[in-house]
């Protein structure tokens, strides 16, 4: 399966759980509002940018499931740290898990307890 022709070379997969995450956190930064909002969408911008484009150059591999073809890995950026899969030969990026920097100076999301 090749990549498109004008689109990014991967295409990105999130779980369902994952994309209802990133809206209760994206209703948490407007709701913020100032610089939370700001480093949000420049977060978000940022990771899925990697994750289309590059994303066996950013995260660090955790180990590979050989029998699957996919490789794990988990990357982080400003305020998320992420655990993906990526499908090289599919050219697929599936986004496993979102998880809050612990250390982000502006707070926390309420519904971020792991």
């Amino acid at each position: 399966m090749s990549a498109p022709v004008n689109g990014p070379p991967y295409r990105l997969v999130l779980f369902p759980t994952e994309a209802a995450r990133l809206r209760r956190w994206r209703d948490w930064a407007q709701s913020q509002g100032g610089q939370v909002l700001d480093d949000f969408v420049r977060t978000a911008r940022t990771v899925t940018y990697r994750l289309q484009h590059e994303p066996l150059e950013w995260g660090d591999r955790n180990f590979t499931y050989h029998h699957l073809g996919l490789d794990v890995r988990f990357g982080t950026y400003l305020m998320f740290n992420v655990r993906y899969l990526v499908s090289e030969a599919d050219r697929i990026v599936y986004v496993q898990r979102f998880l809050f920097v612990k250390s982000y100076p502006h707070g926390q999301p309420p519904d971020d307890q792991e």
